[in-house]
């Protein structure tokens, strides 16, 4: 296991010195304990026409999970100060496969800073384990994946209502499965612009960020606002420029616009829908060595007929476009994917909650192993104190 790194014992050092303060500055305690179970009808992702007593040794493709949870989070004020540290334990089992048997962490800590009036700022660090899913990989073998990241802000207010700001992020993502080695990065993020918050909720945005990794460069200008039409609608949208520069042959230089659009509409206060599309460069799942070009359009509403429940549908529908893949010779890989998702959560009081969700989604690919059809269910307890 790898050690911790400096980031993680400074902010662990800072809450325990906070935890020592004087007893007139509050410290927060939060537990959590829960437990989900979920029915995964495809675990494997298998496309219609692979044999999964051939792919996975069994005839069954389904399975079910048993994920139970224990979380702690200590929040500690300092003056105008805050410090916050977030432990999260997790231990999933499986009816069947029980070789995905698993258990992982989720560690964050957070110092919020403030200078003066106009100076504030974040310094973050958090580190998670999860097994990795097999939408995007023929490998069905076990792997945990660790995903590291160091996070750091500041915001300068020139004006009331205008801020300039700066944002330095490193990723480190580590796979303990051999066969997953070639999809490991690091990969560094760093954001700069200015922002607009008007007194009646409008807001402007201008940014320019690049990301950079030992395989490609990315280079993006965006342009993002939020408008209120009226109490019970809000307008918000982006556009953008990304540019993609890679050293290897291979792979070329890819760039295009990209943007955003989304509606907000709240009609009473118990119902909201809301509608986006997109259109985006980013990197695959797997790694920063390909491009894709995402376009999609998602629908969803929300309604609290009382104050403990609420019922919640989505649906989302999307291409992405695979492009310079950086093995020469590989066909272009497109997929069409198409998902959606119901979900009913019930408060009887502010410590416990219970959800039941169902969640269909399906993927066609001109590359065939892609393709899968999946059906998904679960049922959640969750309790603070």
């Amino acid at each position: 296991m790898k050690r911790p790194r400096p980031a993680f014992l400074v902010l662990s050092g800072l809450l325990l010195y906070a935890t020592q303060a004087s007893a007139g500055r509050t410290l927060t305690l939060t537990y959590s304990l829960g437990s989900t179970v979920t029915r995964d009808a495809n675990l494997f992702r298998l496309a219609p026409d692979v044999d999964p007593q051939t792919a996975i040794g069994s005839r069954d493709r389904s399975d079910t999970v048993t994920t139970t949870n224990l979380g702690v989070v200590a929040d500690k004020e300092l003056g105008i100060q805050r410090l916050k540290l977030d432990l999260q334990l997790s231990t999933s089992r499986y009816r069947q496969f029980r070789r995905l048997d698993n258990d992982n962490y989720n560690f964050s800590g957070t110092w919020q800073w403030v200078l003066g009036r106009r100076l504030h700022g974040d310094l973050s660090s958090s580190r998670r384990t999860a097994l990795s899913g097999f939408d995007d990989s023929p490998v069905t073998s076990r792997n945990i994946n660790t995903l590291t990241v160091h996070s750091g802000n500041v915001h300068f207010q020139v004006a009331p209502d205008w801020d300039l700001f700066a944002v330095l992020t490193q990723n480190e993502s580590m796979n303990s499965a051999a066969d997953r080695q070639t999809s490991n990065y690091t990969s560094r993020m760093i954001d700069g612009g200015v922002r607009h918050v008007a007194a009646a909720g409008h807001q402007l945005t201008l940014l320019r960020r690049r990301v950079d990794s030992a395989l490609v460069r990315q280079d993006d200008i965006e342009a993002s606002g939020a408008y209120a039409l009226s109490p019970m609608t809000r307008l918000s949208g982006a556009v953008g420029r990304s540019r993609r520069h890679t050293e290897s042959g291979a792979t070329g230089v890819s760039s295009g616009t990209t943007g955003r659009l989304g509606l907000d509409w709240t009609p009473s206060p118990k119902t909201q829908f809301n509608l986006a599309a997109r259109q985006e460069i980013s990197a695959a799942a797997s790694n920063f060595s390909t491009s894709t070009v995402v376009r999609g359009l998602r629908v969803g509403a929300a309604w609290t007929p009382t104050e403990k429940t609420l019922l919640q549908f989505s649906a989302d529908r999307s291409t992405r476009e695979y492009a310079n893949d950086p093995i020469a010779a590989a066909t272009p890989r497109e997929d069409r994917l198409r998902n959606a998702g119901l979900t009913f959560s019930y408060r009887p009081d502010r410590r416990l909650s219970l959800s039941l969700s169902l969640r269909d989604e399906a993927r066609d690919s001109n590359l065939g192993a892609f393709t899968y059809r999946d059906r998904l269910s679960a049922a959640s307890l969750q309790f603070a104190f």
